[in-house]
């Protein structure tokens, strides 16, 4: 059984709940103009001190991470290059041996040496074609398409595949 307060007026079951003075009406419940306005100032300032620390993490983070890219393409490419010298070297070495097969076959010495050397002409150009076929989707048109729409200004760089088709 509960206390009295449980009880209402009529005796039975929860009190009616009473209402609010009077004496206070719910416009006075709100701050003044030049009060509210200081307080969205602070609440500015403050989003814009934590944006500012944000794009200021932001930044090192992209330095950071620039720095580590260029470390990468150096070390890449010094890669690259030891590569590229033992392939040369060993591709040197196969065209001697296939121009001193070809002579122990029979042929002449002129179509001995004629034959790999028309082999690396052909090898080399189809590399020449994939590599500027290649290189043509380094142009970032998207980047620029973007910049394009955001700045102003016409976008003419279509993206193309590696094979070189729009």
């Amino acid at each position: 059984m509960g206390s009295l307060r449980d009880i209402g007026p009529d005796g039975v079951g929860e009190p009616e709940p009473q209402p609010p003075p009077s004496s206070q009406s719910p416009a006075s419940d709100v701050p003044p103009l030049d009060e509210s306005a200081r307080a969205i100032y602070r609440a500015a300032r403050t989003l814009a001190g934590a944006w500012s620390g944000q794009f200021a993490a932001l930044r090192a983070l992209l330095a950071a991470d620039l720095a580590l890219a260029g470390s990468a393409l150096v070390q890449g490419l010094i890669l690259l290059v030891a590569a590229a010298v033992v392939l040369a070297t060993a591709w040197a070495l196969l065209a001697g041996l296939a121009v001193w097969a070809l002579h122990r076959v029979g042929l002449d010495w002129g179509w001995a040496i004629v034959i790999p050397m028309a082999v690396s002409v052909a090898v080399g150009a189809l590399a020449i074609w994939r590599a500027q076929a290649a290189l043509r989707l380094a142009d970032l048109a998207a980047s620029r398409q973007q910049a394009a729409a955001w700045f102003g200004g016409e976008h003419t760089a279509t993206s193309r595949k590696p094979d070189g088709t729009p």
